[in-house]
């Protein structure tokens, strides 16, 4: 991400989520036009929060035409030319050291009806565990071809990404009660499998887990493919031939485990 960049937060009504899926779709597929958009969205019951970014100052990017019909009920952060440690800052606040946070990743292709269906899905688990302390949200990031493609340019693609535009589902769950947890991880699970299977059913599945978001009993650096995972384990065994880091961390996702 370069240091200067636009951005804008802005949240809007879920009384319409699939207007608002369409509009997400259409973004995604614009991008693959223009690299230098990003967006990014949080949906929860009753309203969907979108982060928009651009990768220089500018002035209302074209690429995010198609949410000029919708209108929001809220404007978190307006357009904005600012910089890059900014922009992360507005989107990780401060998290309560009391709560326990759980979270699991999925990668799908673009389809509305597939986005519909997984959040009606998020819908109803969410409604099923409300007898937990959990709060349960449901975050989708983007990745373009260009990232893959600039990837192969620069030596290599180590995750085994595929050419093509993905999104990067991560359903999370926040809870204070530790009686909790058993049920709320197996929640997220529900929830994950089910956008495994459905995209798999419409042909939209992608094998890829972006390790940021995934779950701590997710195979995460199997999915970057057998010749990816392989070049991993060579480059521990040259570099760490006792393998130092792969005994002594405490977890993690680790090419000893995968």
């Amino acid at each position: 991400m370069p240091r200067n960049i636009w951005y804008r937060n802005v949240v809007y009504s879920s009384s319409d989520p699939r207007a608002i899926f369409d509009a997400f779709v259409a973004v995604q597929k614009s991008m693959e036009k223009d690299p230098k958009a990003g967006i990014q969205m949080s949906c929860g019951p009753a309203s969907f929060t979108v982060a928009f970014v651009y990768g220089e100052h500018t002035d209302d990017p074209a690429v995010f035409a198609p949410f000029d019909r919708l209108v929001p009920t809220a404007e978190r952060t307006p357009p904005t030319n600012g910089t890059a440690l900014e922009f992360i800052r507005l989107q990780t606040p401060p998290q309560s050291e009391l709560n326990s946070r759980d979270t699991v990743g999925v990668t799908t292709l673009l389809d509305t009806d597939l986005y519909l269906d997984i959040y009606k899905q998020y819908l109803a688990t969410a409604s099923a565990n409300n007898n937990t302390s959990a709060a349960f949200l449901l975050s989708i990031q983007t990745f373009g071809t260009a990232a893959t493609q600039i990837a192969k340019r620069n030596g290599g693609n180590a995750l085994g990404t595929s050419e093509r535009a993905q999104t990067w589902w991560n359903p999370i769950a926040e809870w204070s009660s530790s009686t909790d947890d058993a049920q709320v991880h197996s929640a997220l699970l529900q929830i994950g499998d089910y956008i495994k299977h459905e995209s798999q059913a419409k042909g939209l599945y992608d094998p890829f887990i972006f390790l940021n978001v995934a779950a701590h009993d997710q195979n995460v650096l199997a999915s970057y493919g057998c010749k990816n995972l392989g070049f991993l384990r060579g480059v521990s065994r040259r570099y760490d031939p006792t393998g130092v880091f792969q005994r002594l961390q405490n977890g993690g996702f680790l090419v000893s485990r995968s």
